[in-house]
């Protein structure tokens, strides 16, 4: 099913300016980074003023810098870089690997100070993302979004402006694949009514013009099961998203399989709604489902269970996670008596064995944490 009206609206092209705002300024440098294993970035939900952390693999901070961004909640790594996103905060932070250089990333001036991201992803030498947040066409009380993409090593970037909020991408063959969702609102002042689609908008990687937009027969009620990016992924060539019934909290959850090519989509997969994904992870054959009280479930290609295990961690005081190879690591915090202090523990994906758990501290009580274990 297709909706053209759905989709959108304008695109630019026009080389970033390092000179308006705080977008490509530089904040200093690590010398440490060739010796970390981990990259924390500590955070608060609405209060700017962050820090961006390296530790060694025994849990031993090395350094720390001030970051002028919050809400950091999306972090992602490429051959030269590790970027880490604001989720409501339009500060994102880059770090050179090659010099330990930690700036804010340039923003194209058109979208720069607008909100933030729900999804940064990089493919095929393209970095992308969102900017959601604070931006609304006043006329019509319409959401807009843009999705902002280009060449990792170019400075020049597209800004393809899209209806609803954008929350993850997918670059194939021509296409990125953007996934968004938005709402028809109908009524008067007396009594108005929501009708939520969900899309596929498709724009062209060279010119940023929206070719088609795909909307997905997504049962009412139901959305992806958070707004990160881990609800979202890439098994054996069909798009996998995550879904649960966010609204009454009644109906079982969903895997939905997306088939690009040939524009259907099914369900997969149904959990109890007790069982609420927080990631979905493709190792070789499988595809390895994580809940939010640790139980991991690991289907075959057909989606079928074949084997379930539990973490050895306490979900209840999980701050992130962070997925290298085949292992997956969780940051712990502890209460606040233990003077700021936390754990890291890592688990082999495919059976959970616990292969460590080091101490981390840090210097005072931020709310959140974006945990990135270096490649």
């Amino acid at each position: 099913m297709r909706k053209k009206s759905l989709a959108i609206v304008s695109c630019f092209l026009f080389l970033s300016s390092c000179s308006h705002s705080s977008s490509g300024e530089d904040l200093g440098s690590y010398s440490e980074l060739g010796n970390s294993k981990y990259v924390i970035g500590f955070s608060n939900i609405l209060e700017p003023g962050s820090e961006i952390a390296l530790y060694n693999d025994q849990g031993e901070q090395l350094e720390d810098l001030a970051f002028p961004g919050f809400d950091l909640l999306n972090s992602v790594q490429t051959t030269d870089n590790i970027y880490i996103a604001g989720h409501r905060g339009y500060q994102h932070a880059k770090i050179e690997r090659s010099t330990g250089n930690l700036s804010v990333l340039k923003h194209p001036e058109s979208v720069d100070g607008y909100g933030g991201a729900y999804q940064m992803n990089v493919s095929d030498g393209y970095i992308f993302y969102d900017v959601n947040v604070g931006s609304m066409e006043e006329s019509s009380g319409k959401y807009i979004s843009y999705f902002v993409f280009g060449k990792e090593n170019q400075e020049e970037k597209i800004v393809t402006e899209l209806e609803g909020t954008v929350h993850t991408a997918f670059l194939l063959n021509d296409y990125f694949y953007v996934y968004t969702e938005s709402e028809l609102i109908t009524g008067d002042d007396d009594q108005l009514t929501a009708e939520s689609f969900h899309n596929f908008v498709l724009v062209d990687k060279e010119t940023g013009e929206v070719n088609d937009t795909i909307v997905l027969p997504i049962e009412e009620d139901m959305y992806p099961t958070t707004t990160l990016n881990d609800m979202y992924t890439m098994f054996h060539e069909k798009i996998v998203i995550s879904y649960s019934d966010n609204v009454n909290q009644s109906k079982e959850s969903q895997l939905i399989a997306f088939n690009w090519e040939t524009e259907e989509m099914e369900v997969v997969k149904t959990f109890p709604q007790s069982f609420r994904p927080i990631t979905i992870i493709p190792y070789e054959e499988t595809l390895i489902v994580i809940c939010e009280i640790g139980v991991v479930k690991i289907l075959d290609r057909e989606y079928n269970e074949f084997e379930e295990y539990t973490l050895d961690t306490d979900f209840s005081r999980v701050m992130d996670f962070d997925v290298n190879q085949d292992q997956i690591s969780f940051m712990v915090y502890k209460d606040s008596s233990s003077g700021f202090q936390g754990e890291i523990s890592t688990f082999q994906i495919v059976d959970g064995q616990k292969l460590n758990t080091v101490p981390i501290k840090y210097k005072k009580d931020f709310e959140q944490a974006e945990l990135i274990v270096i490649d």
